[in-house]
């Protein structure tokens, strides 16, 4: 039961942070320049609060519950 739930809690975190970044995702997208112009890669510094879809956010915060009880379950 435990182990269950841990599985459950990293597939909703990994989901849901797929689904909270979307539409960063698509605002980066956008913004890129065409592809005949290098451009280095650099890493985003702090998270755009703009794109971060609520729903994705929730269920991210459901896994980490689902992992923290798998955890105290284990206890």
């Amino acid at each position: 039961m435990p182990s269950d739930m841990l599985l459950f809690g990293l597939v909703l975190f990994v989901i849901g942070g797929v689904l909270a970044m979307k539409g960063t995702i698509r605002h980066d997208a956008n913004t890129a320049p065409p592809a005949h112009h290098p451009v280095h890669m650099t890493l985003r510094r702090s998270l755009p609060l703009h794109g971060i879809c609520p729903v994705g956010l929730t269920i991210m915060i459901i896994g980490v519950a689902c992992v923290v009880a798998s955890y105290l379950v284990r206890l």
